[in-house]
């Protein structure tokens, strides 16, 4: 039996299944103690999927959701150029801190489709993070978060830092923002985008900066209301759902509330990163 823990963003999951996983990509990085309590343990059965009835609280060509009294039922589908359709290949059922998915194709199992799968931003939600549209750089023992959507520089700033700065970039795509005792702490994960740039590493958040391509460079605070805006828009999770949705939302104006939010107007040039850096000395 394959038994192995992963800790992502804060989150510890313990999966199980009667047939090897195999690695792939960056989640052999996230490997937990497999001593540690684990928040939500998953068993993974090659079987036929189960046929839940209840309310559909979504329903598009990639996810499908069913809730059925207390029981989440997450189907996932893929494209099957055969029958010119998608099809369900796996069904998470969620039962409290208990997940029962079911995956029914002919094919080996890998952690990233199992992943994929288990619908981990709203797992995350659940325990108290969210992932963020965002890149994440370490730089002096703290995170910045560049958020906001494609092609506005996100990227291209948390490079510059690592060339100009020499800050980690543990992130290119994706990260966990979480609020603890301590403060907000952004975290790595490991789903990362073409951005290949991947590393399992939590730092305390100096602060969320929302960059726009523009002709200048200049760095001023967002105020709270607009923070929420932005930010908002950069998190994943079903908004189909009530409960998530109103759990997201609640996480998301305490975000705005208590980070230092930064609006960025830049261009690809080293002055962006020095502009950037004396806005954040006077936070």
């Amino acid at each position: 039996m394959m038994d192995k823990t992963y800790v992502i963003g804060g989150l510890c999951l313990r999966l199980q299944a009667d047939e090897p996983v195999r690695d792939d990509g960056f989640f052999p990085l996230f490997r937990g103690d497999d001593a540690l309590a684990p928040d939500c343990t998953v068993r993974v059965l090659r079987q036929p999927l189960p046929q839940a009835e209840g309310v559909t609280a979504l329903c598009n060509n990639r996810r499908r959701r069913v809730l059925s009294g207390g029981t989440i039922y997450d189907y996932t589908y893929f494209p099957d150029a055969a029958r010119l359709a998608h099809v369900p290949y796996a069904c998470a059922v969620r039962e409290g801190a208990a997940v029962t998915l079911y995956v029914d194709y002919d094919a080996p199992f890998w952690d990233t489709m199992l992943f994929d799968a288990l619908g981990l931003p709203d797992l995350l939600i659940g325990s108290g993070g969210m992932i963020v549209h965002a890149a994440l750089i370490g730089y002096g023992g703290e995170g910045v978060l560049f958020a906001g959507p494609k092609r506005q520089g996100k990227s291209t700033q948390a490079r510059l830092w690592q060339q100009c700065r020499g800050a980690a970039v543990i992130n290119g795509d994706r990260a966990v923002l979480r609020h603890t005792e301590q403060g907000f702490t952004a975290c790595g994960i490991p789903f990362c985008g073409s951005s290949r740039q991947c590393l399992n590493r939590s730092l305390p958040l100096r602060a969320i900066v929302f960059p726009e391509k523009g002709g200048e460079n200049l760095a001023e605070p967002l105020p709270a209301m607009e923070a929420f805006k932005r930010l908002i828009g950069c998190v994943s999770y079903t908004q189909a759902d009530a409960a998530v949705r109103d759990r997201v939302l609640a996480m998301t104006e305490r975000a705005a509330a208590g980070c230092r939010c930064l609006r960025l107007v830049c261009r690809p040039e080293e002055a962006a990163v020095e502009t950037l850096a004396r806005a954040l000395e006077l936070l």
